[in-house]
C-alpha cells in the first residue's frame, strides 16, 4: 500500500514538474517571438502575457497585443487573444478571439466584430510549426470602415495539408448572407431587385505553393501560389448565379497562365452589375456584351453563358476578345 502511495505522490510530482516545464517553455516561445519581430523592425508587443491550465492545459492568454510588419504596412490589434491546447497535444491549438478586432492596411484601419471567432490549428511537432491543417468560424462577422460597414451571417474557413503533394493545400472559404455597404448596393442594384443579401459566396480549390506554411509565413514572408486548381467557385445573389472551375499556372511575377471555365446565369443582369460597379468600363462592357451575345446565341440559350477565360501571363481573353490583365496573384 505504502509503495503504491508513493507511486501515485511521485508520478503526481513528475506531472506537476512536467507542466511547469512545458508552461515556462510555452511563455519563453511566446517572449522570444516577440522580441525577434521587435528586433527586425516590428512593432511586437503585448501588455501582459499568462499561461494557466494546470495540470492538463496550457492555456495562453496575451492581453492586447498590437503586431505590425512595416514591409506590408499591416498590424493587427486586439484586447486580447487566448491560445488554448493540451499539455500533452500542445501543437493542437484552438485559438479564441475577442469580439472586436482592429486590423490596419495600407488601404486604411477597419474594425471587424464578431459574436464569437474561434480558430483550430494543428501544426507539425518541430521548430518551425508546419502547418497540417487550420479552421476557423466567424459568427456574425462586420467589417466596419470610415463610414461603412460590410457583414454575413457567417463566414468558414478551413485549409489542409494536400495529402502526397509538396507544399499544397485544400482550401475552403465560405460566406452566407452577405450584405454589402447600402451606397454599394443601390449603385449595384439602383431598382431594388435583388435581395438585400448575397446568399453565397463559395471557394473551393487546391492550391500549390512556392513554400511550406510555417511559422516563417509570419515571420519572413508569406508562401506564394504557384498553382491553383478550382474546383469551385460559387457567387449566388438573387437570380443571379456565377460558377467557375479551371486551373491556373502563375509565374515568378504571380502572372497567371491558363483556363477558367465559367458558367453565368442571368449575365445580362451580371454584367449590367459589374458595370455600375465601376469593375468594366463602359466601353469595355459594351465590348464584352457584344461578344456574349454572340457566345450565348451559340449555346441556344440567351440568359445563360458557359465560357472559358483564357489567362497568359495575366493577360486575360474570351476567345479572341481581350479583357485586359488580371494583375499578379499575390500574398502580401
Amino acid at each position: 500500500m505504502r509503495l503504491l502511495i508513493a507511486f501515485v505522490i511521485f508520478a503526481a510530482l513528475g506531472w506537476a514538474s512536467y507542466w511547469w516545464v512545458g508552461a515556462r517553455a510555452v511563455e519563453t516561445a511566446f517572449v522570444a517571438w516577440f522580441e525577434a519581430r521587435e528586433a527586425e523592425g516590428w512593432q511586437a508587443e503585448v501588455s501582459d502575457l499568462k499561461v494557466n491550465g494546470f495540470p492538463n492545459r496550457f492555456d495562453t492568454t496575451l492581453t492586447e497585443p498590437r503586431l505590425a510588419d512595416p514591409a506590408t504596412g499591416l498590424a493587427w490589434q486586439a484586447p486580447f487573444v487566448q491560445f488554448l491546447s493540451l499539455s500533452y497535444r500542445p501543437t493542437d491549438v484552438i485559438a479564441a478571439f475577442p469580439n472586436s478586432q482592429t486590423i490596419l492596411t495600407p488601404l486604411g484601419s477597419y474594425t471587424l466584430q464578431t459574436s464569437e471567432m474561434q480558430a483550430s490549428l494543428f501544426l507539425g511537432p518541430t521548430a518551425r510549426l508546419p502547418l497540417r491543417r487550420v479552421s476557423l468560424v466567424a459568427d456574425a462577422p462586420v467589417l466596419v470602415g470610415d463610414g461603412w460597414q460590410v457583414k454575413a451571417e457567417v463566414y468558414r474557413k478551413a485549409m489542409y495539408e494536400t495529402e502526397g503533394a509538396l507544399n499544397t493545400y485544400d482550401i475552403g472559404i465560405e460566406t452566407r448572407s452577405l450584405i454589402l455597404p447600402e451606397a454599394q448596393r443601390a449603385r449595384l442594384d439602383p431598382a431594388g431587385l435583388l435581395p438585400e443579401a448575397l446568399e453565397v459566396m463559395r471557394l473551393d480549390a487546391q492550391v500549390a505553393f512556392d513554400t511550406v506554411w510555417d511559422i516563417g509565413a509570419l515571420e519572413d514572408r508569406r508562401p506564394q501560389p504557384t498553382q491553383i486548381i478550382l474546383r469551385e467557385a460559387r457567387w449566388e445573389w438573387g437570380d443571379l448565379l456565377l460558377r467557375a472551375t479551371g486551373t491556373l499556372e502563375m509565374d515568378a511575377r504571380g502572372l497567371p497562365t491558363g483556363e477558367i471555365d465559367v458558367k453565368a446565369a442571368n449575365w445580362r443582369a451580371m454584367l449590367e452589375v459589374a458595370r455600375r460597379s465601376g469593375a468594366l468600363p463602359d466601353r469595355l462592357a459594351d465590348l464584352i456584351e457584344r461578344g456574349l451575345e454572340g457566345l450565348s446565341a451559340l449555346s441556344g440559350r440567351s440568359d445563360s453563358l458557359d465560357i472559358p477565360l483564357s489567362f497568359d501571363q495575366g493577360q486575360i481573353r474570351i476567345g479572341f476578345i481581350p479583357l485586359g490583365q488580371s494583375g499578379p496573384i499575390l500574398l502580401r
